[in-house]
């Protein structure tokens, strides 16, 4: 079984939420796990480029209801592609 995580950052701003998600997916990096960040479209540019500089996707959404839709969106594809549902 592959293990997959998609991360939720719906916070505009660098501050403790998003660094618990950086801080995470930046160890789960080292462990090479299958993840994807999904963010606003607003989200403080810091916290991408940093997300960027240890290789997390990031898929932008422009509100939180499209934000839970590309969520699923990506958990769904990725779950297709490798035959697990």
């Amino acid at each position: 079984m592959t293990l997959r995580i998609v991360h939720v950052a719906s916070g505009r701003k660098w501050r403790g939420g998003q660094k618990q998600v950086w801080l995470l997916a930046r160890a789960l990096q080292r462990l090479r796990v299958d993840q994807v960040v999904v963010t606003s479209t607003l989200t403080d540019a810091a916290f991408a480029a940093e997300l960027v500089k240890i290789g997390a996707r990031t898929v932008e959404s422009h509100s939180d209801h499209a934000m839970a839709e590309r969520m699923l969106a990506v958990y769904r594809s990725r779950s297709q592609a490798t035959g697990n549902q």
